[in-house]
């Protein structure tokens, strides 16, 4: 059971976290004087607090897709996006992530955080209609409607922070996302402006990173045709309400930008999708039938992404053996394609070549140095070799790159890696990190209690561990005063 925290922030605070589920300073002008109004309401420090308490929370209900190349792919587009926004506050950094949900949605929260659900990338056609939607919920943060909502909405109910994520604490963690992704009718007409606003604002970051800026009303509009067959509304429509001008206004906005066309296409979009459908598909014999069906008749354009997911439909079906005569050709035909590269060492390590595994991966660590996912299969592989001290090596390098941040997978690593070197006392240390992310302050003392109490520890690590039980306490005291 995770720690209940007494979090006590207001009913608007909670709910308009949550209804913003889904710039160019020439806007800024735009925004209203945000003043001290809205940071008395809720200061910067406490806004990251709680955007990193519903993560911890996002964490614990295992609701983050749990491929890192998915995520590291919505990651790369969103990062092409941000140098484009306005910053409402200085050194905020912006973090992308996945949903394993088949909805259609996506939504940002307190603290810069833009989740994007599994189900809405799978029903695009194109790269700049993810753009699109993730550009507009970055206009959402850039232009604060999160806080100028909160100012609207102070007369309603009180409610703690801790009631947001109930559905967790009474054992049903599938009702977190709808919760953190809820909607409130009051607050409809409010947000029409903020939506008309994030429309505008979305489209010229979209256009200034070169994306078609016609991705946005093109995946909106998708949307609304899903609404009619299906008879009920995207989730991501509940909250973003698509009146009837809505299509046609960003349709013309959109006419209005100019981009650049990047000079060389990119086949990890339609890779990443193949992969999504496998993984989150129902019915996988079907679907790999599916796959083989269409290679039948694919045109070249096509082909590739219809071959990978075959193999990996093959895969998921544990036939290694057929996803390796295709995955194997793929590879020797796209050596610069990541994720084909990645999934050949996937199965080479499946079929106890780790060998191979490890010098696929090591070819590809020069060139993918900024890669997160490729660093944690390489680790991986070489854990599964038992290569414990090269692995802990290789943790420390991944630490050191620009960019890095703390991630469950990255301390479930470095605790298998001291396991096995017979270091208890980092293992403690790796255990409190990995429930720090995950939100359980209690388990997360207990373990450095228990790291502290080894006798062979030096007397650095006995400093080291004294020092983040007193920041790990802070934080405990911190949310507890939110």
């Amino acid at each position: 059971m995770m720690r209940k925290l007494g979090l006590n922030i207001s009913h608007s605070c909670l709910v308009l976290a949550t209804a913003l589920t889904l710039g160019s300073s020439s806007f800024a002008s735009s925004l209203p004087d945000l003043g001290s109004e809205f940071r008395s309401m809720l200061s910067v420090k406490k806004e990251r607090l709680i955007g990193e308490y519903y993560m911890s929370q996002i964490r614990a209900a295992a609701m983050v897709y749990p491929d890192p190349i998915i995520n590291e792919y919505i990651s790369y587009i969103g990062n092409q996006l941000v140098p484009y926004m306005e910053m409402p506050y200085p050194n905020m950094r912006v973090e992308f992530f996945v949903v394993r949900d088949k909805t259609i949605n996506a939504f940002a929260f307190f603290g810069g955080h833009v989740a994007i659900n599994s189900g809405l990338i799978l029903i695009t056609e194109t790269e700049s209609e993810i753009a699109g939607v993730m550009s507009h919920e970055l206009a959402h943060i850039s232009q604060q409607h999160l806080l100028r909502q909160m100012a609207d909405s102070e007369r309603f109910l009180p409610l703690t922070l801790a009631g947001g994520v109930a559905a967790l604490l009474i054992g049903q963690p599938d009702l977190l996302i709808p919760v953190l992704a809820g909607h409130m009718q009051h607050a409809i007409n409010f947000t029409r402006q903020h939506e008309q606003e994030a429309d505008r604002v979305g489209l010229k970051i979209l256009a200034q990173a070169n994306f078609d800026p016609q991705g946005l009303p093109s995946i909106f509009e998708r949307m609304s045709l899903n609404m009619r067959y299906q008879g009920k509304p995207p989730e991501y429509l509940l909250t973003h309400p698509l009146y009837e001008s809505r299509i046609s206004d960003t349709r013309h906005r959109a006419s209005t930008l100019s981009y650049k066309l990047p000079k060389y296409g990119s086949n990890m979009y339609s890779l990443i999708k193949a992969k999504i459908a496998v993984q989150t598909s129902d019915n996988i014999h079907q679907l790999s039938e599916d796959f083989a069906h269409k290679l039948k008749t694919a045109s070249m354009q096509n082909r590739l992404s219809l071959q990978y997911g075959y193999a990996c439909a093959l895969m998921q079906r544990g036939k290694l053996d057929a996803a390796w005569s295709i995955i194997e050709k793929l590879a020797q035909e796209n050596p610069d394609e990541l994720i084909i590269q990645m999934t050949a060492a996937d199965i080479e390590a499946q079929n106890a070549r780790h060998t191979q595994a490890k010098l696929r991966l090591e070819r590809l660590l020069p060139v993918y140095s900024g890669s997160p996912s490729l660093f944690m299969q390489y680790i991986d592989v070489l854990l599964q070799m038992k290569q414990a001290t090269n692995a802990k090596k290789a943790l420390a390098q991944y630490k050191k790159q620009n960019g890095y941040k703390p991630d469950p997978m990255f301390y479930e690593f470095c605790r298998q890696a001291e396991g096995m070197l017979g270091n208890k006392a980092a293992v403690y240390e790796a255990n409190a990190e990995w429930y720090v992310l995950h939100g359980d302050i209690d388990s997360a003392l207990r373990q450095l209690a228990l790291a502290a109490a080894e006798k062979n520890n030096t007397t650095n690590t006995n400093n080291r561990i004294k020092n983040r039980q007193q920041e790990i306490q802070t934080l405990g005291q911190d949310l507890k005063h939110v």
